[in-house]
C-alpha cells in the first residue's frame, strides 16, 4: 500500500495527538494502545504501523517518500 504525505501526515498527527511523540513511544506502540487514537481509521492504523517499522530500520525518508519499506536483516 503506498501512502501519499496527505495520509501520512493527517495519520501521524493522529498519533502525536494521542502522546506517542518520540523514537521510544512509538517503539513501544501495542496494539492495546490503538484504542488512545482518537479516530483512527485502518489506513492510519496501517499507516502507523509502517511508520514504526520505518524507525525501527532507520528508513523514515523511504516511508515518507511512500516507498516499501521492508524489515532489515540485521
Amino acid at each position: 500500500m503506498k501512502s501519499n504525505v496527505t495520509q501520512i501526515a493527517k495519520s501521524l498527527e493522529k498519533l502525536f495527538n494521542a502522546g506517542f511523540t518520540d523514537d521510544k513511544a512509538i517503539q513501544t506502540l501495542q496494539i492495546e494502545d490503538v484504542e488512545k487514537i482518537t479516530g483512527a481509521t485502518m489506513e492510519d492504523i496501517h499507516t502507523i504501523i509502517k511508520f514504526k517499522m520505518a524507525i525501527r530500520n532507520k528508513q523514515i525518508v523511504k516511508f515518507l517518500a511512500g516507498e516499501e519499506v521492508k524489515e532489515s536483516e540485521v
